[in-house]
């Protein structure tokens, strides 16, 4: 996760060096938010009306749940992964224009992010 959260913090204090607190803290949230987000669309996709899995296994404390191989939950997965990549692809494409190349091969230039 710590990969994940700090290269786009060290995009954003490339392009914003005198705000780096504000940078870091935004990029948190909204990393923290996408997790919520993410987890509500997977239950308005795989179960719309809060149905109550039918089968219990226990293991050791507690109990897990489940629903059978040809319920509506488990036919609804390969959509909710297609939602997935599309978001996916969509930020990418957003992202992508964002990207700062910062290479010289002729001379060797000072890394600001790094200063």
């Amino acid at each position: 996760m710590g990969i994940v959260y700090f290269l786009p913090v060290l995009a954003a204090w490339s392009y914003f060096p005198h705000i780096r607190p504000i940078c870091a803290g935004t990029i948190l949230s909204w990393f923290s938010l996408s997790g919520i987000g993410y987890a509500e669309m997977a239950i308005k996709t795989l179960n719309p009306n809060n149905e109550k899995s039918p089968i219990l296994i226990k293991s050791g404390l507690s109990t897990e749940k489940y629903f059978p191989p040809d319920s509506s939950q488990v036919a609804a997965i390969p959509s909710l992964l297609t939602y997935y990549a599309i978001i996916t692809v969509v930020l990418s494409f957003i992202g992508i224009p964002f990207i700062r190349w910062n290479y010289a091969p002729e001379q060797k230039k000072k890394n600001p992010v790094l200063d």
